[in-house]
């Protein structure tokens, strides 16, 4: 007989990663290291225009790209 996969737990415990530091590459410092991410700048939507935005730098931007990858 076949498992069934719980999803929400699934869901719940990778949306709980987003919540790790983002740590610095020690092979650069645009190199991240984090489950989602391995770049510390990343690309964000901000109203009609991308931008680009650090997430070791900036707290705000951090925030926000946590917030839309949930």
């Amino acid at each position: 007989m076949k498992k069934e996969t719980d999803l929400d737990c699934i869901k719940s415990t990778v949306r709980t990663f987003l919540y790790i530091d983002i740590n610095e590459s020690p092979y650069g410092a645009s190199l991240a290291q984090h489950p989602f991410t391995n770049l510390g700048t990343v690309c964000l939507l901000n109203g009609e225009r991308h931008e680009y935005v650090n997430l070791l730098e900036d707290d705000n931007a951090l925030e926000l790209w946590i917030i839309r990858s949930r």
